[in-house]
């Protein structure tokens, strides 16, 4: 349709950075001035690339290039963060959302950053990932839930049920 909500946000939380979010969004509209606000923001909770892939990308001082300078913030995490230490960086990361405004949500939910996941290095509980959902709730916008990495497959589908569950009752 050619139309471009404004604004919009995409909070993703994986062990990778959201590479492909943050390069797959449109161009900034024609007309675009840097003084105003884009119509979309990224941001990629994830493991620290210095251990882990892609080892290029996801490194917390890429925050966009220009014209979308400031429009994209990394979270990158060390490895082996758990629940105290993934909530503090969601918590840094609420403030960016809050001070954006959106109207609406895309999350990208990565149930890699389970604790038991094979090939995660992130190390977040069930408590946990309930935590990040029912924290992601509070905005009570719109928004559109994506299923991305997760590769317990016999924790997976609690995982996300439980995150759900904690987002439905926040």
């Amino acid at each position: 349709m050619g139309c471009v909500v404004r604004p919009v946000i995409t909070p993703d939380g994986q062990i990778a950075p959201g590479t492909a979010t943050s390069i797959t969004l449109p161009s900034p509209p024609t007309g675009f001035r840097r003084a105003e606000k884009l119509p979309w923001l990224t941001i990629s909770l994830h493991a620290d690339p210095d251990f882990e892939y892609p080892y290029y990308s996801g490194y917390a001082q890429v925050n966009g290039g220009d014209p979308g300078l400031g429009f994209h913030e990394n979270f990158p995490l060390a490895f082996g963060t758990g629940d105290d230490g993934y909530l503090a960086a969601l918590e840094k990361a609420i403030k960016h959302i809050a001070e954006f405004a959106p109207q609406f949500l895309v999350v990208s939910a990565g149930m890699d950053i389970y604790s038991a996941d094979p090939l995660g290095k992130i190390r977040v509980s069930r408590s946990g990932i309930a935590e990040i959902g029912a924290q992601i709730a509070k905005f009570d916008l719109p928004t559109a839930i994506i299923m991305e990495g997760g590769y317990n497959t016999e924790d997976l589908g609690m995982n996300v049920a439980t995150f759900l569950a904690a987002f439905g009752a926040g």
